[in-house]
């Protein structure tokens, strides 16, 4: 290897550091088991509770229960040319379930489940069957001045009909009807879904059946529940996202990330943000997780006038003391750290799975709800489920929907009709263009999605800090670089259909196109280290004089064709690469659950997840402790540790000896940075990881081919070029490929520099 360091000084590099890095976590996630054993839960087997209602008279709650014979339209199968399966329940007129048939479905880990993915799932809250909300669901205002919507609508059964039909198109459409009656005025609410789109298509309808009925005003609600996809290493939670139109047209979105704020509120239903105002139009307002996006939709903006939108915490949780637990009453009283005390009502399904009551004063987390009482104003939260403190975070569990309240409706004797799309799918829609075969969707439905619709915005939009700095260009340089990584991997995904190779090629294909800046890179570094004796003399001359040493040094470098800043020039070209491949990984559907042939990787857009070491270690893979800086998560994850040891490695084996004492200061900080980079990217997708890694083994092989520093320490004139003989003209064409790689890598040493 062309270089500078002997054998002896070249092995420490690697073995002493990725080795004893493999050694030390085996070595700790043994101890965690001895030290932090596995909590038993609050009760695995739990005895006959109480009789709800007995001892003091009180009365636990209970939610409204799921109808029966619930109507189905689509298909969860991947064979079908619906794209999306919808359970409906007559009881409240609501989407109790949705399906994605063309996308599998996640746990919280990240891992796949091998089923379709549940985008609104039947039971949000895993340990809580008896609570099943539904999506979009109404309810109406009593008055024209009612702050509050009366829980009603939700809370009775509905009359429905299930038809399919032939469209024009040649496909077929599905419908389910909803109907009843309320304060004189007849609702119906309409389902539509088509094959091969990623949308419902929803109406409700007011009409007259009394005639004293003069106006109506309701509230839509959103979706519920979407799952969270590897929530110890997401970057995105249950957001919030409105997108709204002045009118002047100029489009805005407002997004409320759970990351940065936790809604939870103790007196009153948590109101998230305001959505829009009396002077802006809504476009869409809806729930973004990661990957996919549940939203209501509008395609004239002017259709239907709102006077509030906003998002709202549904499902939120409390962790602190517990004070007492009364199963026969049904209450719980919880003390959080210095506030005072909260009660809380229980499920009958909570109280039953409790058993015996926990001992006062264990931590407890619970998960609670809000539900409004009959009177206007009046509510009570509502626990569902209670676990250790420690084996939960809030941002985990805590779930959001949006809900939009019209203005007072006038009626007469035409019925009013408020059309919406509720789109199911992507967060950036702009993917499913990718899709293909008995998936491919139609470019106009992907067009009226993006364009029309403007769903691009949830995912394509500056952010706050994007909006800022550099007035805005570096949010539109972010975008621009991600979308363009999208379209490079699905092009070289076309052609080999493995998105672990995918990168592998992509990396390739930069180093490549990188090839003549790493390699004037390379042969700058080894005429510095060649220059080392005479940057020691000048420092022996000079001294402290800082400033003609700099002066002395810089000429040094002119004379012998070095810049001294070729070394960041490869770096700051990969970076609109990187940046791009770490979002596209962040937000690309395809990527997600793409496993690596023939290795342990099964989600390349997640860590790779080699070992499971638990989550019970404290600061380290501890729930409760996530958004600490040494938490790590449940999982050890080989690829980062890989990819900065070969980092590393590369520092030791290439970067020049240092000619002051400022420049090792750098050069061990940069060591040390390593180490913290390593913590710091340690949860990073497997897909970026691999970039990194391939990347690093081929500037390791690149070297390889280069000169001896001896061989380069001047730059000498090229001497003139002699015709060649015919001998040496067949002995030339007799080069190997790797030999001229090697000649054409030493005669561009050898050039001089101006």
């Amino acid at each position: 290897m062309g270089g500078f360091m002997s054998e002896s000084e070249k092995k420490p590099a690697g073995s002493s550091l990725f080795l004893p890095l493999i050694i030390m976590t085996f070595a700790w996630m043994y101890l965690g088991t001895v030290l932090w054993p596995q909590k038993p839960p609050i009760a695995d087997e739990a005895p006959a509770a109480t009789p709800p209602g007995a001892g003091s008279g009180g009365k636990p709650f209970e939610f409204p229960k799921a109808g029966e014979n619930l109507p189905i339209i689509g298909s969860d199968s991947a064979d079908s040319p619906y794209f999306i399966e919808a359970k409906f329940d007559p009881r409240g007129a609501v989407l109790r379930r949705l399906v994605l048939n063309r996308f599998g479905g996640a746990e919280g880990t990240g891992r796949a489940t091998g089923k379709p993915l549940e985008l609104i799932p039947e039971n949000p809250v895993a340990n809580a069957p008896e609570y099943s909300p539904g999506a979009f669901g109404i309810t109406h205002f009593a008055g024209e001045s009612a702050r509050q919507p009366i829980d009603d609508l939700t809370r009775r059964d509905w009359s429905f009909s299930v038809s399919r039909e032939k469209l024009d198109s040649g496909k077929e459409e599905a419908r389910v009807v909803f109907q009843t009656e309320v304060r004189g005025v007849r609702l119906t609410k309409t389902f539509r879904l088509v094959e091969g789109e990623y949308h419902l298509g929803l109406d409700i309808t007011m009409e007259r059946s009394d005639p004293s009925a003069k106006s109506f005003r309701y509230q839509l609600a959103g979706p519920r529940g979407l799952p969270l996809e590897g929530d110890w290493f997401t970057q995105s939670f249950r957001n919030a996202v409105f997108g709204t139109q002045d009118a002047r047209g100029s489009f805005d979105r407002q997004v409320l990330d759970m990351r940065s704020s936790l809604m939870v509120s103790l007196g009153a239903p948590a109101t998230i943000q305001k959505g829009t105002t009396s002077s802006n139009l809504l476009r869409y307002a809806g729930i973004q997780t990661q990957y996919f996006a549940s939203a209501i939709a509008l395609r004239d903006p002017q259709s239907v006038a709102f006077r509030h939108c906003q998002a709202t915490v549904e499902t939120a949780q409390l962790r602190g003391r517990l004070e007492s637990c009364d199963p026969s009453t049904g209450t719980l009283l919880i003390r959080p750290e210095g506030r005072p005390p909260v009660t809380f009502r229980m499920t009958p399904g909570l109280t039953s799975r409790l058993g015996t009551p926990p001992e006062r004063g264990t931590d407890l987390a619970i998960t609670y709800v809000w539900s409004p009482e009959s009177a206007e104003d009046s509510f009570e939260w509502v626990a569902i489920d209670a676990v250790p403190g420690e084996t939960t975070h809030p941002l985990f569990v805590t779930d959001a929907t949006v809900r939009m309240g019209t203005d007072e409706i006038t009626l007469s004797a035409s019925p009013v009709t408020h059309s919406y799309v509720l789109y199911n799918g992507p967060a950036k829609p702009s993917l499913l263009s990718q899709l293909s075969g008995d998936s491919a969707v139609d470019p106009k439905v992907i067009s009226g999605y993006s364009s029309d619709l403007r769903l691009d915005t949830i995912v394509d939009y500056p952010s706050a800090f994007g909006a800022w700095f550099l007035c805005g260009g570096f949010s539109k340089v972010v975008i621009l670089c991600t979308n363009f990584l999208h379209g490079v991997l699905g092009a070289i995904h076309f052609v080999v259909p493995s998105y672990g190779l995918d990168i592998i090629l992509l990396t390739v294909l930069v180093r490549l196109l990188l090839f003549p800046f790493t390699r004037g890179q390379a042969i700058s570094s080894m005429r510095m280290q060649a220059l080392a004796p005479e940057l020691k003399e000048l420092q022996a001359k000079y001294g402290n004089d800082r400033q003609k040493m700099a002066q002395a040094q810089m000429e040094l470098y002119r004379k012998n064709g070095i810049n001294p800043l070729s070394g960041c020039l490869p770096m700051l070209l990969q970076m609109p690469v990187m940046m791009g491949l770490y979002f596209a990984l962040q937000e690309s559907v395809f990527f997600r659950l793409a496993p690596v042939e023939l290795t342990w990787i099964r989600n390349l857009a997640a860590p790779d997840m080699l070992l499971e070491w638990g989550d019970r270690i404290p600061w380290i893979s501890r729930p409760s402790d996530y958004g600490g800086f040494i938490y790590l998560g449940p999982f050890l994850n080989l690829l980062p540790l890989f990819a900065m040891s070969l980092m590393v490695v590369q520092q030791k084996l290439f970067m020049p000896p240092p000619t002051s004492d400022e420049m090792k200061q750098q050069q061990d900080m940069m060591m040390v940075m390593s180490v913290v980079m390593s913590v710091m990217f340690y949860r990073v997708p497997s897909g970026l990881c691999l970039y990194f890694i391939v990347s690093s083994l081929w500037g390791l092989a690149e070297r390889q081919f280069l000169p001896k520093a001896q061989a380069i320490s001047a730059p000498a004139a090229k001497p003139a070029a002699s015709k060649p003989t015919g001998a040496e003209k067949k002995n030339k064409g007799r080069e190997s490929l790797l030999e001229r790689f090697q000649r054409f890598v030493r005669e561009a040493g050898e050039k001089p520099r101006n």
